[in-house]
């Protein structure tokens, strides 16, 4: 029975992670799954962090700080994003008819009211782990889901290695559940739902510009002209750095040269603004996350397990509604209270009320 552990947690992104941690705390016979060489997920790589106000975005927070032992939560600032338009910069107003697929990816950049974050996010990830008392298993591909009598009896890791628990989960990508379930507790009509939901790769440039280009914090929102075709991007700069990212849907993130064309678009688009901040000396450097966004409108039970496998929780932060880092925070608490170790007073985004 050694071999057995009470829960084992697959995906070690922020949502893994922190119920990962929070259930260590009740027993160390948890196991945490992830196919990275290191915890984190999309955190540990470069990003813009930013959590706009709301009543769940400080439950989100105030759960974290909980978890972390630091705080996180700061003052709201009040800034309108920038853009840039017809010579001059402007406070962002909205897309009008230049909205992009991925505006629900880009819409918390949008807001004008957010928090100030007094520890980021490879703060968060540094503590989490810290406070993890179970193991971790890097390296740890789930390729199947062994189900008897309507509960997940073992996962295969590898293709070969078994993993055994009373309770599992699933914190990883939704459209990977196509195949890693049984087909009897996936029917094709959530299989195709699954298959056809939009995903996204999010594309990042990091540039360390040799001199300082702006003092301004806001957040810039700038988008492309017909002429180049429409791209647009959100970024910041810190000093002599900026951060700038975009959207590319999955299937055609699989073409290299798509993603290298949205960030020399990018580039357009800040030298158009900025005409001096890019020159043949700049250092860049770029990162490319897929599956990196989405949402997956399907139903699970009440208490957030797939229906019809009772053991079996959804952690994944794409069945919220709520973007980013609220949203997945959001499932986290969800399914830790639906395991009666947080208080059920949350707001179920994705409304799981009915089975599939």
């Amino acid at each position: 029975m050694s071999s057995i552990y009470d829960y084992v947690v697959i995906g070690s992104g922020l949502s893994g992670l922190s119920i990962a941690s929070r259930l260590s705390q009740e027993t160390e016979k948890v196991l945490l799954l992830d196919s990275s060489e290191v915890a984190g997920g999309w955190l540990r790589k470069p990003h813009l962090a930013i959590i706009p106000e709301s009543p769940l975005a400080e439950k989100g927070l105030q759960f974290l700080e909980d978890l972390t032992g630091i705080k996180i939560q700061g003052d709201v600032i009040e800034q309108s994003p920038l853009t840039y338009d017809e010579g001059t910069f402007k406070a962002f107003m909205g897309f009008g008819e230049k909205t992009p697929d991925f505006y629900e990816e880009l819409a918390p950049y949008c807001s004008s009211r957010f928090y100030n974050l007094k520890a980021l996010p490879p703060l968060w990830i540094e503590r989490l782990l810290e406070n993890f008392k179970g193991t971790f298993s890097p390296r740890s591909i789930v390729t199947k889901f062994i189900v008897e009598n309507g509960q997940v009896q073992h996962v295969l890791v590898n293709g070969t290695k078994k993993i055994l628990g009373k309770n599992f989960i699933y914190c990883g990508d939704v459209k990977s559940l196509n195949r890693l379930l049984p087909s009897e507790f996936i029917n094709g009509k959530v299989q195709t739902k699954i298959s056809k939901t939009k995903t996204w790769t999010r594309a990042t440039l990091q540039i360390d510009h040799e001199a300082l280009v702006t003092d301004n914090p806001a957040f810039h929102i700038l988008i492309g002209t017909a002429q180049e075709e429409i791209v647009t991007c959100v970024g910041q700069f810190q000093g002599p750095h900026s951060t700038w990212i975009t959207f590319v849907p999955d299937e055609e993130a699989e073409d290299a040269e798509v993603v290298g064309q949205a960030l020399k678009r990018i580039k357009r688009q800040i030298k158009r603004a900025y005409p001096d901040s890019i020159n043949e000396n700049t250092l860049e450097k770029i990162s490319v996350q897929p599956n990196f966004g989405g949402h997956f409108d399907i139903k699970l039970s009440a208490n957030q397990s797939w229906p019809e496998l009772e053991n079996l929780w959804i952690g994944s932060g794409t069945v919220q509604k709520n973007r980013n880092i609220v949203g997945t925070l959001n499932q986290a608490q969800l399914v830790l209270a639906s395991l009666g170790f947080l208080a059920a007073d949350l707001e179920n985004e994705a409304s799981h009320e009915a089975e599939i």
